[in-house]
């Protein structure tokens, strides 16, 4: 019990000189105790806090000039490299003082290409060095060009086609590709057309693609191939005969059915098309639909293949007669000729 005394007194008097102190160095006497030990608390917090506080956090946040962060991207903080995040960023926690922060002026990769802008505070030099002296996030902007390449596929087969030209339309403007690799800036891109023999093969608007990074994207075009069987009035195919396909624009194709009476071509874009059969005196045409299905076109005539082959054969014989008769003819004309000549040599001897 004594022992304890002793230490409560202690402690008491110990407090009590607490409160001295202060309103000696305060020269405020009227000071109430409670008021006098709420405010040596604060003050042994603050002091506490001083020596606590000595590690911030140091965020480098990187950005394109459309605002999209930029990944894997190398920041050197005091002479360590470092990498940004997916989001851009990149966190060190570091000690009050100064720091270099350095970004690198270029970045010329395989599918990517960067070149230093400024800092968020319009500092121009991507070297600098800063004062840190509580957490602080400092932003850094690149002008980047990210590389894309697109493959254009045939809507059946999985077959890729080359187009003569594509049209992407980026903030209002539109941009003409003539190859499947291209280098765009970050930002939403639509896909307004796609050329093809001369054709457009995709809706306008159809296909939108965000580009924050390297990509590949494959494209599935209005094209397929051709399918078409060719019938006569009886449903008899029209077979191993020439005929003339016609584009919408007027382009002219000569053609022949095989021995099934198909019409078959890779990679026609879906569109609308006129079929020429010519049999005998009678030329047909038949306007059709293409949407990349197999289809049947009917002819009102009735194509028989014996007939035409007769009228050929009556055709080479004719050609036969006429090559006999100039034959027939020349060979006279020489017998004219010698019979002459030998007349007027036996007159002259």
């Amino acid at each position: 019990m004594k022992f304890r005394l002793i230490i409560f007194i202690a402690l008491s008097l110990i407090q009590i000189s607490h409160y001295v102190v202060y309103a000696l160095v305060c020269d405020n006497y009227g000071v109430s105790c409670f008021q006098v030990e709420e405010l040596l608390n604060l003050k042994d917090q603050s002091f506490k806090s001083a020596y606590q506080k000595l590690n911030y956090k140091l965020t480098i946040d990187v950005i394109d000039e459309n605002g999209f962060p930029i990944s894997e991207l190398p920041i050197y903080i005091d002479g360590d490299i470092y990498y940004t995040n997916n989001s851009g960023k990149v966190v060190k926690i570091v000690s009050n003082g100064l720091h270099l922060i350095e970004a690198l002026e270029s970045i010329d990769l395989t599918d990517i290409k960067a070149s230093f802008v400024r800092w968020f505070d319009d500092f121009p030099k991507s070297r600098r060095i800063v004062n840190v002296t509580s957490n602080i996030t400092l932003q850094l902007i690149y002008s980047v060009k990210y590389k894309i390449t697109l493959y254009f596929y045939n809507w059946y087969a999985n077959r890729t086609i080359i187009p003569s030209l594509v049209q992407l339309m980026f903030d209002g403007q539109i941009l003409n590709i003539s190859t499947n690799n291209v280098w765009l800036s970050s930002g939403n891109y639509s896909i307004m057309k796609i050329l093809f023999k001369d054709e457009n093969i995709v809706k306008p608007g159809k296909y939108i693609f965000e580009v924050a990074s390297p990509k590949v994207l494959k494209i599935i075009c209005q094209v397929a191939d051709m399918n078409i069987t060719l019938l006569d009035s009886s449903g008899s195919p029209i077979t191993n005969h020439d005929v003339k396909l016609i584009t919408t624009r007027g382009a002219e194709l000569n053609l022949s059915t095989n021995a099934l009476g198909q019409l078959i071509i890779n990679n026609m874009p879906f569109n609308e098309y006129q079929i020429i059969v010519k049999l005998g005196s009678q030329v047909i045409t038949k306007t059709f639909l293409f949407t990349g299905e197999k289809q049947q076109l009917f002819f009102p005539i009735e194509f028989k293949r014996g007939e035409d082959a007769s009228q050929t054969q009556m055709f080479t014989m004719q050609n036969y007669g006429l090559i006999i008769f100039l034959l027939l003819i020349l060979i006279s004309v020489l017998v004219l000729d010698i019979t002459i000549y030998l007349l007027y040599k036996t007159r002259r001897d």
